[in-house]
């Protein structure tokens, strides 16, 4: 639901331009990034998932709010003295839903370069698409509680 609210920010800037003091508005620097980018429609799910990156953080902390509120109480993990802690770079890795593709075995055939920009590691992106590959089937894996 975060992801598709982003797709909806953007659709909304992207209609009604704000100014930045720089002079140049939202919808230019959206026109600026699809350029610089080789991405020819900014209306397209390729362009918004490349721009989405600049959210990942924001969408990050909503998840973990919510999950503190509504859901787990959060993910624990231990630190070095063993007391629980909250494992943000999990909520993290939630975030980058969309910025990949896996086959029937769950294989990654596609990503976008944002998702490989910032996460240049392999081995970590496969980590990540591994944890929402377990949170969207609710297998064994899945940190989270399965919906009703």
């Amino acid at each position: 639901m975060i992801h598709e609210m982003v797709h909806a920010h953007l659709n909304v800037k992207y209609g009604n331009a704000m100014s930045f003091d720089n002079g140049m508005d939202f919808r230019v620097k959206m026109e600026k990034f699809a350029k610089d980018n080789g991405i020819p429609n900014i209306n397209s799910n390729k362009f918004h998932h490349e721009f989405m990156g600049r959210f990942f953080d924001a969408m990050a902390l909503s998840l973990l709010s919510w999950d503190l509120k509504y859901g787990t109480g959060g993910i624990k993990t231990k630190d070095s003295t063993g007391a629980d802690i909250l494992n943000w770079e999990y909520y993290r890795s939630l975030a980058f839903g969309a910025q990949f593709q896996v086959d029937t075995s769950d294989n990654i055939v596609s990503e976008t370069d944002t998702f490989k920009l910032l996460v240049p590691d392999t081995n970590k992106r496969k980590e990540i698409v591994k944890n929402i590959l377990n949170e969207q089937k609710s297998n064994k894996d899945a940190k989270g509680e399965k919906c009703n």
